[in-house]
C-alpha cells in the first residue's frame, strides 16, 4: 500500500511544482495543505505518513507545525522544502525531528537522494508527464502568473534574509508576500498610515529593465530604525552615520532582492541607490498622473522578533510592466 502524503505550502503553484516532480507512486494517495494548521487537521484525523513542509505560511507556519509533531509525537516524517535558508533555519528544523531540508529552488536530484536513502520511494523517472497524472492536472488548474509571482518572490525574500542575518548575526522572520492589484491611491495611503511619526522612514529606490519598471519602498517605524541601528552601531555615532547605515542594510535587503527576482525572470534590472523619500516628493508609481492607474503591488514584512524590529516592503511593478512580467512568468 502507497503511503499517504501530505504536501503542505502557502502557494499553490509550489504544492503543483512539487507534486509534478515527485515518484508517481507518492502521487495515488495525497493530500494538499495550504498552510500548518490544515495539516495538523489531517495528522489528527489519521492521514499523512509522510510530509512535504514549507516554513513560511500564514496561520500555522512549519516552525510551528514541527513543534506541535513533536510534542503530540505524531507518527510522520517531515521534508522540510523552503525558501527559508537562514543557518539558524537548517538547524532549528532538524532540532524539531524533520528528517531533511532543502532549499527552494528544489533540486529535484536531491529530493530523490533524500527519499531514496529513506527508502521512500522507487525513482523511476525524474517526472510524471502532466498528460497522464491527474493529482498533476489537477494541481495545475488555476494558477495565475501573479501565483508564481507570489513563488518567485518567496524564494528572493529568503535569499534577501539571509543576507541580512548573516550581516547581523541574527534570525529573521520572512515575509509571506501578498501579490495584488491596487491603484496609486491605494498605495499611497497604505504607506501615508505607516509613516504618521516625524521619525518614521520611507526608503525608495527605482528598477528598469528587460520592458519592466518599478519601485521597491521600505517603511520603518522611527524606534524600528533604533532597535536595528542598536545591533551594529553605539548610541553616539553621529546622525549620519546612522542614516548612512540604515540606507546601506536596505540596499543590501534590496539588492539581494531585485537580484533574485531578475535571476528567476531571465531579466537584469538596473536600480537607483536607495535614498530617503517623503510620501510628498519623488515616489515615481505614486506621482499625480499614475494616482488613479492599476499597480501591481506586492506587500511583505519582515521582521526580527528578537530586536522588536519590523519593516514593511513594498515591491511595485507599473502597469507597462506586466505583459514582459507575465510572459517571462509562463516560462516557470
Amino acid at each position: 500500500m502507497s503511503l499517504s502524503v501530505i504536501v503542505c505550502d502557502d502557494s499553490k503553484f509550489a504544492r503543483a511544482q512539487l507534486i509534478r516532480a515527485i515518484p508517481a507512486n507518492l502521487k495515488t494517495n495525497l493530500k494538499e495543505a495550504s498552510d500548518g494548521a490544515q495539516a495538523i487537521e489531517l495528522i489528527k484525523s489519521g492521514f499523512g505518513e509522510l510530509m512535504f513542509l514549507d516554513l513560511n505560511m500564514p496561520n500555522m507556519d512549519g516552525y510551528q507545525v514541527l513543534e506541535e509533531i513533536k510534542k503530540n509525537q505524531y507518527d510522520i516524517l517531515v521534508i522540510v522544502i523552503t525558501g527559508d535558508i537562514q543557518s539558524t533555519a537548517e538547524k532549528r528544523i532538524m532540532s524539531l525531528g524533520a528528517l531533511a531540508y532543502l532549499k527552494k529552488p528544489l533540486d529535484v536530484n536531491l529530493l530523490f537522494q533524500v527519499l531514496d536513502k529513506y527508502g521512500l520511494a522507487e525513482i523511476v523517472e525524474s517526472q510524471d508527464s502532466p498528460a497522464t497524472d491527474s493529482n498533476v492536472k489537477g494541481s495545475w488548474n488555476g494558477i495565475t502568473y501573479m501565483d508564481k509571482l507570489q513563488e518567485v518572490i518567496n524564494i528572493s525574500t529568503g535569499q534577501a534574509a539571509k543576507q541580512l542575518a548573516d550581516l547581523l548575526n541574527i534570525f529573521i522572520n520572512l515575509p509571506i508576500p501578498e501579490v495584488s492589484h491596487k491603484t496609486g491611491e491605494e498605495i499611497y495611503a497604505a504607506l501615508k498610515g505607516l509613516t504618521v511619526d516625524p521619525d518614521d522612514i520611507l526608503i525608495s529606490t527605482g528598477f528598469v529593465g528587460s520592458d519592466m519598471n518599478g519601485e521597491v519602498l521600505l517603511s520603518f517605524s522611527g524606534e524600528c530604525v533604533s532597535n536595528m541601528l542598536s545591533i551594529i552601531l553605539d548610541e553616539r555615532d553621529s546622525v549620519e552615520s546612522r542614516t548612512a547605515a540604515i540606507i546601506d542594510i536596505s540596499n543590501l535587503l534590496l539588492s539581494t532582492l531585485m537580484n533574485g527576482v531578475g535571476e528567476f525572470l531571465g531579466a537584469q534590472f538596473t536600480r537607483s541607490h536607495p535614498a530617503i523619500v517623503r510620501l510628498n516628493e519623488s515616489i515615481q508609481l505614486l506621482s499625480p498622473n499614475l494616482i488613479n492607474k492599476k499597480i501591481l503591488n506586492v506587500k511583505m514584512k519582515y521582521s526580527i522578533p528578537a530586536r522588536d524590529v519590523e519593516c514593511v516592503l513594498f515591491l511595485l511593478f507599473s502597469d507597462d510592466a506586466v505583459p514582459s512580467l507575465t510572459e517571462r512568468l509562463s516560462y516557470i
